[in-house]
């Protein structure tokens, strides 16, 4: 597996497989640092502190606490006899904010202090009017019927004036969406904004996710839209995008992926496995392909060589299988590529790699002489390079991934998982068995 950023991979992750709860919005900030004003300390109290991204506070320079959420996230924090705020977790009372400032990169929160009993008095007394009140235009007026909830149960409404571009729509963000998590029937989102950004074309989209059983805390996830309309970054990530996200990714395998296969010799289905050798969750994921196998007899399942560079043996073995299979057929591959996942570990060392090559070949029923001499072949190695190629065109940068008709998955995903997905992406292409 490639290095690359956790956060950006968790972000991108959220597209294969659904967002999970508490999932960061992308980015950090090492603020609020809470200050009380001076001579302004009361009773101990329960602080509910509001972070829009993932924050840490501080209390007079002392840590307090760390919020990893996207969204309006809420902590209850015990700040002891420094009062910072007198907001409780009944909601009751209400924190007054006088200014934010930046310092040396930490926001800075000064809030207006009262005691808390003051405020629970003061709060408890206009919500007595308040409900007076309404209770008096009540008996004047006749009943309204109430109108049908605008947002998700649990989600905060989304408001008008943060959709500021028509491009990209709602009902294009929506299809996104749908084809990107449409196979989890438990997955519910709603888009908070689609907002111009400075960079012309370029839009920024807000929506919030969660699920339908309420066990799962909404978290908001945001993107930018780039101006050709068909790819977002998350993250450092670039995806694809659209109503029809995966139909270029699509095309480019059906027409570049020329790896062994196994199963259909037609395209409609068609699951192409990127993958190295000598990576240990390659060999993890090759139960899993076995099984895909045996479940879609319909589909079409292409091995791809991704040799990845700091895996000294990878590229000879990769070169070894693309001789066995233009030798020997898919047959051959599929029995060669077993027996060297199987003895993953001889890779390690020259002799070693040698050793297992060879009595792969064999077991092949090959001549390792020729597929070694063919291995060097020019031909060959542009071979490999041509398949390296296509992964980095697909945006691939972890193994081992499936492209499933132009959608990238992590192979290595729980089984039940892999054929869900695989089984939706049947129904978004109109494949019946």
């Amino acid at each position: 597996m490639k290095a690359r950023s956790w956060t950006a991979w968790v972000l991108a992750s959220a597209f294969l497989f659904g967002l999970g709860a508490g999932l960061a919005a992308g980015q950090q900030d090492d603020g609020p640092v809470l200050r009380p004003k001076a001579n302004q300390r009361t009773a101990a109290a329960t602080l509910l502190v509001m972070c829009d991204l993932a924050c840490n506070w501080k209390l007079d320079g002392e840590a307090k606490g760390h919020i990893d959420a996207g969204g309006a996230a809420k902590a209850k924090v015990e700040l002891g006899q420094h009062m910072v705020a007198a907001t409780t977790v009944d909601g009751v009372d209400q924190v007054k904010q006088l200014s934010t400032v930046r310092s040396n990169g930490q926001t800075v929160v000064s809030l207006e202090l009262e005691p808390v009993q003051a405020m629970r008095l003061k709060a408890a007394k206009e919500a007595q009017e308040k409900e007076e009140s309404s209770a008096k235009v009540a008996e004047l007026k006749p009943p309204v019927p109430s109108p049908a909830p605008s947002t998700l149960p649990g989600f905060p409404p989304p408001g008008p004036a943060n959709l500021t571009t028509a491009a990209p729509s709602k009902d294009t963000i929506d299809a996104f969406l749908q084809a990107s998590w449409g196979y989890d029937e438990t997955r519910t989102w709603q888009i908070q904004s689609i907002e111009k950004t400075p960079v012309e074309g370029m839009s920024k989209v807000i929506i919030v996710v969660g699920d339908k059983t309420g066990k799962q805390k909404p978290a908001s996830l945001q993107f930018l839209v780039l101006a050709d309309g068909k790819h977002i970054v998350v993250g450092d990530e670039t995806l694809p995008f659209g109503a029809h996200p995966y139909a270029d990714y699509r095309a480019q395998v059906q027409q570049r992926a020329d790896g062994p296969y196994r199963g259909s010799a037609a395209k409609a289905l068609e699951l192409v496995e990127f993958a190295d050798f000598q990576c240990p969750h390659c060999k993890q994921a090759q139960a899993s392909m076995d099984k895909l196998a045996a479940d879609f007899p319909n589909a079409r399942i292409v091995f791809q060589n991704y040799p990845l560079p700091q895996h000294s043996a990878d590229g000879r073995a990769a070169a070894f299988g693309v001789c066995v299979a233009k030798l020997g057929g898919n047959n051959a591959f599929f029995n060669f590529s077993s027996a060297v996942f199987q003895r993953q570990d001889d890779l390690a060392t020259p002799d070693g790699a040698t050793a297992i090559l060879y009595s792969a070949v064999s077991q092949a029923g090959l001549d390792p002489a020729t597929i070694e001499a063919c291995a060097s072949a020019p031909a060959t190695i542009s071979a490999v390079d041509a398949s390296v190629k296509l992964a980095k065109d697909l945006n691939i940068h972890q193994l081992p991934m499936l492209v499933v008709n132009g959608r990238e998955v992590t192979a290595t995903a729980p089984y039940d998982t892999l054929k869900k997905m695989i089984e939706y992406q049947e129904k978004l292409d109109g494949i019946t068995q």
